[in-house]
C-alpha cells in the first residue's frame, strides 16, 4: 500500500478512490438470458468427466480414498470416484451448467 501513499485522500480505501464510472459491471441478466449455450448437450459427458478428473487427481495427490463398494467389486479399476458416486457428481455438474445457462436444457445425452 506504501506505493499508493499520497495518491489517495486520507481515510479513503483503494476501491473507494476509483470512480464508480470507471468500474464496468457486466449486465449478466441480459447476457445470460440471450446467450447461446457454451456447452452442447452431446458434450456434457466429456465436460463433466474432465471436471471429475480434476477432483480425482486432487484427491489422489492428497492420498484420499473414498469408500465405495461398487469400486471394491471391480478390482481392475483404480478410480477414486466410481459408479454411483461418479453418476451423482456428473448429474450435479449437468444441473449446475443448466442453472447457469451454460448448456442446453435438453435431456441428458447418455441415459443411465
Amino acid at each position: 500500500m506504501d506505493n499508493y501513499k499520497g495518491t489517495m485522500m486520507e481515510g479513503t480505501s483503494l476501491t473507494s478512490a476509483v470512480s464508480t464510472t470507471d468500474r464496468k459491471e457486466p449486465a449478466m441478466t441480459d447476457t445470460v438470458k440471450n446467450a447461446i449455450p457454451a456447452i452442447k448437450a452431446e458434450d456434457l459427458p466429456e465436460f463433466a468427466g474432465q471436471v471429475i478428473d480434476i477432483f480425482e487427481d486432487f484427491l489422489e495427490e492428497k492420498g484420499v480414498l473414498i469408500d465405495n463398494p461398487e469400486r471394491d467389486e471391480d478390482t481392475d479399476n483404480a478410480a477414486i470416484i466410481y459408479g454411483s458416486d461418479y453418476g451423482y457428481l456428473q448429474d450435479r455438474i449437468y444441473n449446475t451448467l443448466r442453472n447457469w445457462k451454460l448448456t442446453e436444457l435438453e435431456a441428458d445425452p447418455l441415459q443411465r
